[in-house]
């Protein structure tokens, strides 16, 4: 009785995991172009700190501060975008966009 109670647990922990993996990828990938963005623009805003400071050795405080606020713009306004896209290239009803939205 312990084995197959072990192996049922295991079980829901497996298909827990794989659930939850299938719901984070679209997130992910949809959120991807923020992530790179706020990459490259944190690495800018580094180097121009570090050229600027003599105290500075690396410079990752810089980088996570650019990230955190570049992320804090970037995640709402390409979030509209995704909505503009979704109301402009598509012919659903008002009540189904609503939907959408909420």
């Amino acid at each position: 009785e312990t084995f197959l109670y072990r192996l049922n647990v295991f079980g829901h922990i497996v298909h827990l995991v794989l659930i939850s993996t299938l719901a984070c990828l679209p997130s992910l990938l949809l959120n991807l172009p923020v992530g790179l963005v706020a990459r490259k623009y944190a690495n800018y805003k580094r180097k121009k700190a570090l050229a600027a400071s003599k105290v500075k050795v690396l410079g990752y405080d810089v980088v996570l501060s650019e990230r955190v606020v570049c992320s804090i713009v970037l995640v709402p306004t390409l979030w509209v975008i995704y909505g503009l896209a979704l109301v402009v290239f598509t012919d659903f009803d008002w009540p189904t966009l609503a939907g959408c939205f909420t």
